[in-house]
C-alpha cells in the first residue's frame, strides 16, 4: 500500500473522526508545501481549507469534506479552493470516502487533484470565445460555425438581425428555413457535399430577409482542422443582391444593345426596306 500511495500522482490525505490529519502521501506534500510532520495530529481543514474563495472564513462544520464522516456519505468531484503553506490559493477537485472499522466510521480518505492548469485553460478558452464573438458580432459579414457533422453551432448577430430569427432557430440545420424554397434542395445538397469532402464551399441562394423579401446571397466557408482532425467549418454569408441587380441590368442592357445592332445590320443589308421607328 505504501508503494502505491508514495507513487500516486493524486494527493491523498487521511483524517480521523475528529478531522485530524493522520496521513499525507508525497503528492499531497508537494501540492500543499506542508510536510506531514507539520500537520500530523492537527485539524487538516485549518491548514489547507480555512477560507472560502471569496475570502470569508470557512468553518469546519460547513465543509462538505468534513461532513462526509458524520453524515455517513461520500464526496465526488467536489470543486473547491485549497491553500498552500505560504497562503497561495489553488483550485482543486476532491473525492472523499468514509473509512469503517467493524461497521463504525473511524476516518475519511480524501483524494485531491490540483486543477490549476485546467482552470487556466478554461479561462483562456472563454477569453478566446469572447474575442471571437466580439469580432463576429461586429463584423459586416454574417458569420457561422459548424461541427464536423455539418450542424451549425454558432450564428452571428448579423444573420439573426438580417433574417429576423433567433440564434436557437438557426442552430443545427435550422438556418435552412431562411433559404428560398426553390433554392433549398440545391443549397442543402451543396452544403452536405462540401462537408463530406471537407473542401472549401461556395453556395449561392436567396435568403429571406426580416421583411419577407428574398435577397440573393453568397455563402462561403472553409474547413477547420485541429492537429489534422476535421473540426467543421467557419464561414460567412454576404448579401449580394444589389450587386446582382446591377449586373442583371448590365446584362439586360447588353442584350438590348445586341438586339438593336442585329436589327440595324439587317436593315442595312436591305436598303429598300422601310426604316422602323
Amino acid at each position: 500500500t505504501k508503494t502505491i500511495t508514495d507513487n500516486a500522482t493524486t494527493a491523498i490525505f487521511m483524517m480521523d473522526a475528529e478531522s485530524r490529519c493522520t496521513f499525507m502521501n508525497p503528492a499531497a506534500e508537494r501540492m500543499t508545501g506542508f510536510a506531514f510532520q507539520e500537520v500530523a495530529g492537527g485539524v487538516l481543514h485549518d491548514f489547507i481549507h480555512h477560507h472560502r474563495p471569496d475570502g470569508r472564513a470557512y468553518p469546519v462544520p460547513e465543509c462538505p469534506i468534513d461532513r462526509a464522516l458524520p453524515e455517513g456519505g461520500e464526496v465526488r468531484d467536489h470543486e473547491d479552493l485549497f491553500f498552500r503553506k505560504g497562503g497561495e490559493p489553488f483550485p482543486v477537485k476532491c473525492n472523499a470516502r468514509v473509512v469503517h472499522e467493524g461497521g463504525v466510521p473511524v476516518g475519511t480518505v480524501i483524494e485531491v487533484r490540483d486543477i490549476t492548469k485546467e482552470k487556466e485553460a478554461e479561462a483562456a478558452l472563454r477569453e478566446s470565445e469572447a474575442h471571437f464573438r466580439s469580432m463576429a458580432d461586429n463584423s459586416p459579414a454574417m458569420l457561422w460555425v459548424t461541427n464536423p457533422t455539418g450542424s451549425c453551432t454558432y450564428i452571428s448577430r448579423q444573420w439573426c438581425e438580417f433574417t429576423g430569427t433567433t440564434v436557437e432557430q438557426n442552430l443545427g440545420l435550422g438556418w435552412l428555413a431562411c433559404v428560398h424554397p426553390d433554392d433549398l434542395p440545391q443549397a442543402r445538397a451543396d452544403f452536405v457535399s462540401a462537408t463530406g469532402r471537407r473542401q472549401p464551399l461556395r453556395i449561392e441562394y436567396r435568403v429571406r430577409r426580416h421583411d419577407g423579401e428574398y435577397r440573393r446571397a453568397v455563402d462561403a466557408g472553409l474547413p477547420r482542422f485541429d492537429g489534422g482532425v476535421f473540426g467543421g467549418y467557419v464561414g460567412c454569408v454576404f448579401d449580394v443582391h444589389d450587386r446582382w441587380l446591377g449586373e442583371e441590368q448590365l446584362r439586360e442592357a447588353d442584350r438590348k444593345k445586341d438586339e438593336f445592332l442585329a436589327t440595324l445590320a439587317h436593315e442595312l443589308r436591305n436598303p429598300l426596306a422601310p426604316i422602323r421607328n
